[in-house]
């Protein structure tokens, strides 16, 4: 069975062949795949890079036919563009990204390439490591900045994005403070936010923070995050 976008705001159930996998593939079993906002976006109004019929599902864990579990990386660079070749594939100009391109995780079965295969620790549950992907992109942002114990950095967007990147925060003994003037993203939060401790604000007037990330689209928290460093302070977005 696979989950069909066919068109805006369309879903159909529909059956499917398990996949052949070319030279370089791997048949994955899918155990699950989240529902990223990128995907409820493409639903509702499509995306830049989408055609119809598309397989959605980009944040998934799926178990080979030994058995070994694995998350997906989501992207296929091209491996010859200037980002390619000096480390950063994720900005490459032909990148190809799964339930995009070619159709992703909502179905039964997927062929995935072997090189995008990471393996999911005993320790770590299946759907807890769907959350690989975003991790991943908070993580890429948050080495750039190269924060210290006890430093300061304020977050603007309280999306699950958001939420993991202060999360990450707080581990390296940063202190962070999150920026949302969703009220239903607050409430959405709530618990997440007690648990951990984590300040979320609507806006405030602190200033001279050591590091700041924008993790929302708008230009306007772009422009304040800036404006909230302090001297020689370190912006992410």
């Amino acid at each position: 069975m696979k989950i069909v976008l066919t068109g805006l705001k369309r879903l159909e159930i529909k059956e499917s062949a398990k996949p052949r996998p070319a030279a370089g593939f791997r048949l994955l079993r899918v155990n699950y795949c989240a529902v990223c906002r990128t995907d409820a976006k493409m639903w509702n109004e499509g995306h830049r890079d989408l055609v119809f019929p598309r397989v959605p599902g980009h944040e998934l864990v799926g178990r080979d036919e030994s058995g070994k579990r694995f998350a997906v990386w989501p992207g296929t660079a091209c491996g010859v563009c200037r980002y390619c070749t000096s480390g950063r594939e994720n900005l490459c100009e032909k990148m190809e990204i799964m339930g995009f391109h070619n159709d992703g995780g909502f179905a039964d079965y997927l062929s995935a390439p072997e090189k995008s295969l990471v393996p999911v620790p005993d320790a770590v549950s299946s759907h807890m490591a769907c959350f690989a992907e975003p991790v991943g992109c908070a993580l890429n942002a948050l080495e750039k900045l190269h924060l210290k114990k006890r430093e300061r950095i304020i977050i603007y967007g309280g999306g699950t994005l958001g939420l993991i990147i202060a999360l990450i925060c707080r581990q390296m003994g940063a202190v962070p403070m999150i920026i949302e003037k969703n009220e239903e993203k607050i409430l959405k939060a709530e618990n997440f936010l007690s648990m951990t401790d984590i300040k979320c604000v609507k806006e405030t007037t602190d200033s001279e923070f050591d590091a700041a990330i924008n993790a929302c689209p708008d230009y306007i928290a772009f422009c304040l995050s800036i404006v909230k460093l302090g001297k020689a302070g370190r912006f992410s977005f």
